[in-house]
């Protein structure tokens, strides 16, 4: 998925199933380039409660009977959704209104309204989050590793024909080229393994 930013565009390479984290994840592309991105995909299994997935902390078992989604706008639950849930939450309770690219049906905020209020109480959410919401990584996740290399777009020579063509001399501030390709056909799984198990402990 791609988000327009200031000349550039921002690519992020997500699992079809979660929400593109555009804050903290993908690349950008500028006008006048080609942007190579090799892409290598690696599928996470961590173990669920009792054990400590992250250091002392547990993931979140969403393929557990006993799991219960609790989240309004998505289907599934990720990580990136679930912090944008409690944003909005926070949100409302303290402004009341919220931005075109927020979820749900609710006020938008006037230009007014962003100003005084809105944008304000958003950075400060972004400090406060991690202690608000709580928002566990789920046991199983999709990651894609990207390898970037660029070249100018177009090549001297096609640019010569192409502005002939078109009758355009700006083809280096209006357009980009992104090619997206797999590193290779495998599939990287790391999953983790108890060290201990019943039968380990009553084997010795």
């Amino acid at each position: 998925r791609a988000c327009a930013t200031f000349g550039s565009f921002q690519v992020v390479l997500h699992d079809p199933d979660e929400e593109p984290d555009f804050i903290n994840k993908g690349f950008l592309v500028s006008p006048g380039f080609t942007t190579y991105a090799s892409v290598k995909k690696i599928k996470y299994r961590h173990l669920p409660s009792p054990f400590k997935a992250f250091g002392t902390i547990t993931c979140l078992d969403t393929k557990a009977p006993s799991y219960n989604h609790t989240l309004k706008y998505s289907d599934k639950y990720d990580v990136t959704s679930c912090q944008k849930e409690c944003r909005l939450k926070y949100l409302l309770e303290r402004c009341h209104c919220v931005d075109y690219t927020d979820y749900g049906n609710d006020t938008l905020c006037s230009l007014r309204e962003l100003f005084v209020c809105y944008n304000k109480e958003k950075d400060r959410f972004n400090q406060i989050r991690n202690k608000l919401c709580n928002c566990p990584t789920p046991c199983e996740s999709t990651s894609y590793e990207v390898q970037l290399s660029t070249a100018y777009y177009p090549s001297e020579v096609m640019k010569y024909f192409i502005e002939r063509a078109f009758n355009n001399s700006d083809l280096r501030k209006n357009y980009a080229e992104v090619r997206i390709f797999y590193e290779n056909l495998v599939e990287t799984e790391s999953s983790q393994v108890p060290v201990y198990n019943l039968d380990n402990i009553v084997g010795k």
